[in-house]
């Protein structure tokens, strides 16, 4: 899906995990009285963007440890949302965050907008099984901006 940049992409994969197909409750955002409404997030991947997020009416559950995470994991976890630019800091890295969420059913978010170049990056992303992955577009057409002009012998 194509969005207005890698916030409203946050904004609308989580009302897509809140909602569902369901037509009802996409009218009712940001009211989640009754839905799925909790958010996984490491506390080291809090981040300036995570209000995108939180404009659905989530509430987001901290965690710190692979087993905070998957007691974490219950009936109103809607989805588990990772930045990728804090994988380092944060103890757990993508591969069992992703991994979490396939054994629970539960929906994981990557947000790697910061992180493109390299594009491997969202390969990466999708091959551990993440479901929504955002990825800022400007950032990316700078980077065929850039190539271009290499292979062009350099700017007009």
């Amino acid at each position: 899906m194509v969005t207005a940049g890698a916030a409203s992409a946050l904004t609308l994969g989580t009302a897509a995990c809140l909602t569902g197909m369901d037509r009802d409750k996409v009218h009712r955002l940001p009211d989640t009285t009754g839905m799925k409404n909790e958010v996984i997030i490491q506390k080291l991947h809090r981040y300036g963007y995570d209000h995108a997020v939180r404009n659905c009416g989530i509430r987001y559950v901290e965690v710190e440890t692979l087993e905070e995470t998957e007691r974490a994991i219950g009936p109103r976890t809607a989805m588990m949302h990772f930045f990728n630019t804090n994988e380092p800091m944060g103890k757990v890295k993508l591969p069992e965050f992703a991994a979490l969420g396939k054994k629970h059913g539960v929906a994981v978010l990557n947000d790697i907008a910061a992180d493109v170049p390299p594009l491997s990056n969202f390969s990466r992303s999708i091959q551990l099984g993440c479901d929504l992955v955002t990825v800022s577009e400007g950032r990316v057409c700078a980077v065929r901006r850039v190539r271009a002009a290499v292979w062009q012998g350099g700017p007009d």
